[in-house]
């Protein structure tokens, strides 16, 4: 009922007051898998498409030891991949331009999907899909909010 009439119903930490082993890596790790299928939960309504998106955020997901080590691999392969991305992905103005000129929708507006909507969506990205892409890089090296605030602009 509450997905058919727009409410969003949300539930706190479980261990908000209680006094946790701070200091126990395993029980953080728990902390933040729980914080990360909150957040998930609170994207998508009950159903497939959020079991989707939280076997997909789980699949992808790396301890902060193995994260720590791809973004320091990535920091330093940062200008042949920036170069590689650079050559690979096609710039959003001369995507625009393209669909333009074939007659089609060019922005979110022009769909009729509101801006915030459509940042919504480049949020939620990352977690439609196990595999890992462009916008896993973009949340990971914190570059997810400017990129869906790019694809909300106007």
């Amino acid at each position: 009922a509450c997905d058919r009439l727009g409410l969003m119903v949300t539930q706190d930490f479980l261990m908000a007051c209680g006094d946790y082993p701070e200091e126990d890596p395993s029980f953080l790790e728990k902390l933040r898998a729980e914080a990360r299928e909150a957040e998930v939960s609170s994207l998508f309504p009950a159903g497939p498409l959020r079991e989707r998106a939280l076997a997909a955020v789980r699949a992808k997901h790396l301890p902060p030891g193995e994260l720590r080590e791809r973004l320091a691999r990535l920091a330093s392969l940062w200008e042949p991949l920036r170069e590689k991305l650079d050559a690979e992905l096609m710039h959003p103005q001369r995507m625009r331009a393209m669909l333009e000129a074939a007659g089609c929708p060019a922005s979110s507006a022009a769909l009729g999907l509101p801006p915030a909507r459509a940042g919504a969506a480049a949020l939620a990205a990352p977690m439609l899909s196990e595999r890992y892409a462009v916008f896993d890089l973009a949340l990971e090296t914190g570059r997810l909010p400017a990129v869906a605030g790019a694809i909300a602009a106007p």
